[in-house]
Formats: C-alpha cells, sequence, structure tokens
C-alpha cells in the first residue's frame, strides 16, 4: 500500500475520466489504499469470465483487450483498465494483456469502499462519470485502430552495428516532429537503455532507440519488451530465397505482438533497386515494412512520419473511367508538397493506387489508361458470355505489361489492394504478391470479367460489392490521419424509356451488331451508379473522424466506361484540387488542416464546369 502520495500523482489520475471530477483530497485517499504492481511483456492482466475485483490505471506501458479474434482496443498511460465492471459488478468481459514491459495502479474494492464510506456522494460522481463514457463508446467507437506509441525501437538484425548515415538521416527527420528524441544504444555496459525509457514515458516524451545488432541479446530483448514499437533494420536481400529467422531475431520479434512490428528494409543507395522483398516478408509477421534508400531524404521522411504516427495514408474509390479525376487530384497534391505515405483501394481506386505506390508520375498513368481503354479497347470486346461478358485477354496483356511482374512487397510505399473473396464470403485486402494479379482482382466486375483465381483456389472478383471505400482496411493497417477520395454525382439519374420495348436476346444482338446507341441503362451504367451509391452509404456509416474525405464531382455525361472523357476530367480535377489548395495553404501549415478546407471547397462545388 501507498502511504505518502505526490501532487503530480495526484494530478495524474485526476486525468484519468472516471476520477477527472474529484477533488485533490479524495484522489489521495484513494492513492492511500492502492497499490503499484508490474505486469510483464505478454503477461495476462485481466482474464476473461474472472471476477472483477480489482480496478487498474495504467502507470506506465501498454495493454491490448483481446477480443475472439484479435486485440480490440488498447489502453495506454492514464488510462483506466476494467472500469465498467469494476463498478458495475459481475465479471470480466475480455482478456487483457500488457503488450510491454508495464506498471499499473490496483484499487481493490476493499479499498475503493474503504474511501467511498469516508467520502459522500464519491460512488456516485465516479458512476456518473462512467454511465457518460460508456455512452460515447456505445455509439462512436470505431473499430480498433493502431495508436502509435510513445517508445520505439529500432534494432538492427545480425552482428553489425546500425548504419552511420542511417542514424544522422534519421535524426535529421525527427528533428522536424516535436516532443521526440534519438538515442544510441551500442550495447556499453554503463549504459542503461531500461533506465533511459521509462524515464522519457515518465516525462511524456517519445523516444526511438536506435540499437546496434551486436548488442547484447538478452538486453535487446528487454529493450523490445519495453517498447510500445518495434522496428527491425535489415538490409536489402541480394539474391531471392527467404531470410533466415535467427534465434535472436525470434525472442525480440516475441516481444512485441505482430500488430505493433516493422520492418524496415535499408538499401545503399537511391540508385539500388528495390528487390527480393519477399525473403524478408515470407517468413516473418509484421504489420508494415518499409523501404528506405541512404541519401534519399524523402524515404528518412515517410519512415519519420510513420514512426509518430503522422504518416498519411490515401484511399482510392473505384469508379471505372472516373478513377482518371483521382489522378489530376493526386497530381495536384504532389505539386503542393503533400507527400503520400500509404495508399490503397478498390477496383479503378487500386490501380490508380498501384500505378502511384510504383512511383509513376500521373500524367503518365493518364496516357496509359487512354492506351489500354481508348486505343486497345479492352473493355469494348465482346466475347462468349460463358465466363464473362468481355473477353478480358487485351485487359490483362496491358496490365501485365505496364504493371510488369513487380510484387506488392517490392514497391516504394505500402499498398494494398480491396478485393471481395468469393471463397470466404469476405473483404479480402491483398497485400502481397504480384501487383498486376492483385489490381486485376479488385477490379474484375462481376459478368463483365472472369474473377481472378490466387495460387491457393481463391476466388476474387470486384472488391466494390463489399466495400468501395476501403479506409477501415487503412485505419487497421496504420495509425494516422487518412485522405479519402470518392465520387459523387450531382444529377438525380432519371431515364425516359419503355420497359416494355426492352428488346430481347436477338433484338439485343441486332443492336450490339448495328452499333445502335442503347436507349436502356446499359450493365456498366448501373454498375457505376451502384458503387457510388455503396460508396456514399458507406461513407455516411463511418465515422471519418480524424481523417478527410473529399468528394469529387464526376461531369455530366460521363459514363463508367468512357475513358475518350478521363482527360478532360483528369485536367478539371486537377485544376480543381489545385485552385482549393492554393487558397489553404496561405491560410494554414499543417497538410491535413488544408486538405480539410479543400474538402469543404469542393464539396461546394456543383460540377458544372465539367
Amino acid at each position: 500500500m501507498t502511504n505518502e502520495c505526490s501532487a503530480d500523482e495526484i494530478e495524474g489520475l485526476r486525468a484519468v475520466p472516471v476520477f477527472s471530477e474529484l477533488e485533490p483530497k479524495v484522489i489521495g485517499q484513494i492513492l492511500d489504499v492502492a497499490e503499484r504492481r508490474h505486469i510483464g511483456s505478454g503477461a495476462l492482466l485481466i482474464q476473461r469470465g474472472d471476477p472483477a475485483a480489482d480496478l487498474f490505471i495504467v502507470l506506465g506501458g501498454r495493454f491490448a483487450v483481446l477480443g475472439p479474434s484479435g486485440p480490440i482496443a488498447e489502453i495506454s498511460v492514464g488510462e483506466p483498465i476494467g472500469e465498467l465492471a469494476f463498478f458495475a459488478g459481475g465479471v470480466r468481459s475480455a482478456d487483457v494483456i500488457a503488450l510491454r514491459d508495464s506498471e499499473v495502479l490496483v484499487i481493490s474494492q476493499a479499498g475503493y469502499r474503504e474511501v467511498a464510506q469516508q467520502v459522500a456522494g464519491l460512488e456516485r460522481s465516479i458512476l456518473s462519470s462512467v454511465a457518460r463514457r460508456l455512452a460515447r463508446v456505445t455509439t462512436t467507437s470505431p473499430k480498433l485502430r493502431p495508436r502509435p506509441g510513445r517508445l520505439v525501437a529500432m534494432i538492427a538484425l545480425g552482428d553489425a552495428p546500425v548504419p552511420a548515415p542511417f542514424v544522422s538521416s534519421f535524426a535529421s527527420a525527427m528533428e522536424r516532429h516535436p516532443g521526440w528524441a534519438v538515442a544510441r544504444y551500442e550495447g556499453s555496459k554503463s549504459e542503461d537503455p531500461i533506465g533511459l525509457l521509462r524515464a522519457s514515458e515518465s516525462r511524456g516524451e517519445g523516444t526511438v532507440l536506435l540499437c546496434d545488432g551486436s548488442a547484447d541479446p538478452a538486453v535487446l530483448e528487454r529493450i523490445a519488451a519495453n517498447c510500445d514499437t518495434l522496428y527491425l533494420l535489415g538490409a536489402q536481400p541480394e539474391g531471392p530465397g527467404p531470410v533466415a529467422v535467427s534465434e535472436g531475431e525470434h525472442a525480440i520479434s516475441r516481444a512485441v505482438m505482430p500488430e505493433n512490428r516493422h520492418l524496415i528494409v535499408l538499401r545503399g543507395g537511391p540508385d539500388v533497386s528495390i528487390a527480393h522483398t519477399q525473403g524478408w516478408t515470407e517468413p516473418r509477421d509484421f504489420a508494415l515494412h518499409h523501404h528506405v534508400a541512404l541519401g534519399r531524404d524523402q524515404d528518412f521522411a515517410r519512415l519519420s512520419r510513420f514512426v509518430t504516427g503522422t504518416a498519411l495514408g490515401v484511399v482510392l474509390c473505384g469508379g471505372g473511367a472516373f478513377g482518371s479525376g483521382h489522378l489530376g487530384a493526386i497530381k495536384a497534391l504532389a505539386e503542393h508538397g503533400i507527400a503520400i505515405d500509404m495508399i490503397g483501394g478498390t477496383s479503378a481506386g487500386a490501380a490508380v493506387a498501384g500505378a502511384m505506390a510504383m512511383g509513376l508520375a500521373p500524367e503518365r498513368v493518364m496516357d496509359l489508361c487512354e492506351e489500354v481503354f481508348v486505343k486497345s479497347k479492352a473493355l469494348k470486346k465482346p466475347t462468349v458470355p460463358l465466363y464473362s461478358v468481355i473477353d478480358h485477354h487485351t485487359l490483362d496483356r496491358s496490365m501485365k505489361e505496364h504493371y510488369g511482374l513487380r510484387r506488392i512487397e517490392d514497391l516504394p510505399l505500402n499498398f494494398f489492394a480491396a478485393a471481395t473473396s468469393l471463397s470466404r464470403h469476405d473483404l479480402s485486402i491483398l497485400r502481397r504478391g504480384e501487383l498486376w494479379r492483385a489490381v486485376r482482382a479488385s477490379g474484375s466486375i462481376p459478368a463483365l470479367l472472369p474473377p481472378m483465381l490466387s495460387d491457393e483456389g481463391e476466388v476474387f472478383i470486384d472488391g466494390a460489392l463489399i466495400d468501395n471505400v476501403p479506409i477501415s482496411a487503412m485505419r487497421d493497417l496504420k495509425a494516422g490521419p487518412n485522405l479519402v477520395f470518392n465520387f459523387r454525382q450531382e444529377n438525380e439519374w432519371r431515364v425516359t424509356s419503355d420497359y416494355d420495348r426492352l428488346p430481347g436476346r436477338f433484338g439485343a444482338f441486332l443492336r450490339l451488331f448495328l452499333r445502335r446507341k442503347p436507349w436502356f441503362p446499359k450493365i456498366f451504367s448501373i454498375l457505376s451508379r451502384t458503387m457510388i451509391v455503396s460508396s456514399r452509404r458507406q461513407l455516411e456509416h463511418i465515422s471519418t473522424e480524424g481523417d478527410v474525405v473529399i468528394e469529387l464531382v464526376t461531369p455530366q455525361g460521363m459514363g463508367f466506361l468512357d475513358w475518350t472523357k478521363g482527360r478532360r476530367y483528369f485536367e478539371r480535377s486537377y485544376q480543381e484540387m489545385s485552385a482549393a489548395l492554393a487558397v489553404a495553404s496561405r491560410a494554414s501549415d499543417d497538410p491535413m488542416v488544408q486538405l480539410a478546407m479543400v474538402a469543404e471547397a469542393i464539396g461546394k462545388s456543383d460540377g458544372r464546369n465539367g
């Protein structure tokens, strides 16, 4: 039991929501009946089904609440654990484990009752706070999102030290993030890395500890166990084949959950091509991997943003030829210095995202789109409707040519494509394998194109059927802000046609043969409208707190596959985004504030200029 409590401890407990309205004297009385408890990394603090005998306040460290399929919440310094069951009575509803070496303040039922008997109205005050918090959580709580930790370890794999150019470049990049410091641990027995980390946490600072691989493996394991996030630093493989996992690496990784493990693949310079990343990723489980080239400042800047939880993710919705609008908007972002750190999308959005992750310029991608869809007419070649309506060979051949056989793991930017799995009856987030196959799977429009098959026999069709705006996937993969591009159509769709005159199969073949314009909505138009309706409904039911959604207005008279008008839409979205960003940049230096202003400005646009 603690008999004395400092003013800092009292203020710290007042920062906890359930105690925020209590007087300092009452807080002191609660501290007097509490005890401190150390919980080792990976240890179970609460077991599902146990009686709720104690309330825990996190003094140091980090915890995860486990659901049936993995972590559903994370709890860090200053937050309570198990307060609902503690005050309401009953048993624990979930397991809670320590993500790293942690310390908690334990308040027992008996100790709390002792204080409650002395302080009139204490129980009512606390229960009111709990009730308000529960109401907020019930109505607005999103799915668990990764949270940036304040204590980060970067450990070199093997016996080599962290390269000096890496240290200097990374430290320079981190200088742009106030409240963060970079320290170095070279293995000296006189150094106390654990003490450094704990002191940093007590001050509320962020620290990245760079550790040489030659240091004592037991110390490195303890460092990992005392950090929120682990980055393992390895050199790019010289050839194909898996990179073996050493016993030391296994021990270090074991101290941190996969969701909080990252891999840095380091190249010798900007001129060295990315290759053989699969050798690192195949035998390991990481949240994300990051390609960094010595001498390439933008790589270190991007890495620093991931470390600090400020990396910008961009999510692109599907929409066929409307994807040209994505390209124009991204061109404007690049020209105004807004860097994309991670990108993903569905269908046409996945196709654009894949090209951007490769490092292609938006103008070049627009040229390729015209080459594939206008000149080659890749989606205008009907076939015998046994497997699909459209002959897919021209499209597949073009995708293989332009994306090449590049693997997703070898892309400079982290990328994902959302596809619908008919095998698992669920959304699949594709993050490994050949890029063109992932993009093709994400855009396999049902009936129009044959599905894509994985090597394991999984059947993929267009991701828009489940999620045309995969913001949830981005949130599951990274911490930090996100930018979502969606399409909207201002005009209410009306069709003046006589349903009874809709031709049968012979009439339809005749119209197709004579190239007569249809007077009834075609499949492509129906699908495009369906995607847009789906997108808007999804966004209405997803909390976008902390993120920005920009809805690009689609041009009137442009159809889902009308790539002949793609160039015009590309230029229009570029001009609109560029003009809005120019105004926003004069008002704020914060990129997210700028993007929020752009979203508001474009949201007021009626789209009549297109």
